[in-house]
């Protein structure tokens, strides 16, 4: 029996791999020095742009948690797969933006230098760029097998006691960065990305169909005046990531697209889909192109000079992506996989 893809989640993977590009695009063309207006658009721009982060977890959560392996090889095949899927086109990329960095900076000094280079920045320096995504995603798809067990064995009240337990760790986090305390609580493991990544299985079995649109945008716009007005008064406090009300404004946004009728058949579209397949090349490739076209300067209005370099950097990195994955990525995995089987 084949699978049926869920295609609701391509446009969904798409509009977050453009969100990526236009968080680290706004980094090349937003103002040093700016009124309140600019801060607050700012912020109001970030809060809706920082979703992406979240939606990948989540997602990468309700792919992943249904493990239903229960043997050493099991596991082990799993990790195989995930190795060809996943780290085997992050080493290409990174060798990429490797040479690409390499060049711009102008800092190597002989072959020697420039292995010992790649090397340490794919095993720890990477984790400081773009990358550092890939690397905690890594980790969790590591550990997603347990995980998926574990979730499997809980009933739906230790489910909800779960996730309210979790972010009320995160809300008395929050409390005390208002006051400058860091809450020293360590040891809790449901808190930071690996929320996001269970709350992805956790979804599944919520659904907020009974809550009225004009409810959830009201909260949606809340939630953006509280994080203008805590990012004025309280710059030391997280209002972002792993925040409450963040929490608060993903899983609206998360589970309204993927109820909405309209995304749905979007979803289904050819072209979506065919960006939704290349959306990793993409995020792994756009990095080159934020090094190529850092100082290009088409006009001194922002707005414009903003979405000219997210759509240079978007149609480059996928043009770029689409070519490398089929001209080196998937040659390579093919060849691998061939050895594999013999």
């Amino acid at each position: 029996m084949v699978k049926k893809i869920d295609t609701r989640f391509n446009l969904l993977r798409v509009m977050a791999m453009i969100f990526v590009v236009c968080i680290h695009t706004l980094g090349l063309v937003f103002p040093g020095n700016v009124n309140y207006i600019w801060s607050a658009s700012h912020e109001v721009l970030i809060t809706i742009l920082f979703i992406c982060n979240p939606i990948f977890f989540m997602m990468s959560g309700h792919f992943n948690l249904h493990y239903k392996g229960s043997s050493r090889k099991d596991y082990v095949l799993y990790l195989k797969k995930k190795a060809m899927a996943i780290v085997l086109p992050l080493i290409i990329y990174e060798f990429i933006y490797y040479v690409v960095l390499t060049i711009a900076r102008k800092d190597v000094n002989s072959l020697g230098s420039f292995v010992q280079g790649f090397f340490i920045n794919t095993l720890q320096e990477f984790t400081n760029t773009y990358f550092w995504f890939m690397y905690v995603l890594i980790g969790l798809l590591i550990a997603a097998p347990f995980f998926s067990k574990m979730i499997d064995n809980l009933n739906q009240s230790e489910k909800t006691s779960l996730l309210i337990t979790s972010i009320v760790i995160q809300l008395l986090i929050m409390i005390c960065q208002f006051g400058n305390i860091n809450l020293g609580i360590s040891g809790y493991p449901f808190i930071s990305w690996i929320f996001y990544f269970i709350l992805g299985r956790l979804l599944e079995d919520i659904s907020l169909k009974s809550i009225s649109n004009p409810i959830k945008l009201g909260v949606l716009l809340l939630i953006m005046i509280v994080n203008i007005i805590t990012n004025r008064l309280f710059p030391n406090v997280l209002i972002h990531d792993q925040a409450p009300t963040n929490i608060l404004f993903v899983v609206i946004i998360y589970m309204s697209l993927l109820d909405s009728v309209v995304f749905n058949k979007l979803s289904s579209n050819k072209i979506v889909a065919f960006l939704s397949k290349y959306s990793f090349s993409l995020y792994l490739s756009h990095g080159v192109f934020l090094i190529a076209f850092a100082n290009v300067r088409i006009t001194n209005y922002f707005v414009i000079q903003y979405l000219a370099l997210i759509i240079m950097v978007s149609v480059s990195a996928l043009f770029f992506g689409f070519l490398v994955d089929n001209i080196v990525v998937n040659p390579i995995k093919k060849i691998i996989n061939n050895r594999i089987k013999k």
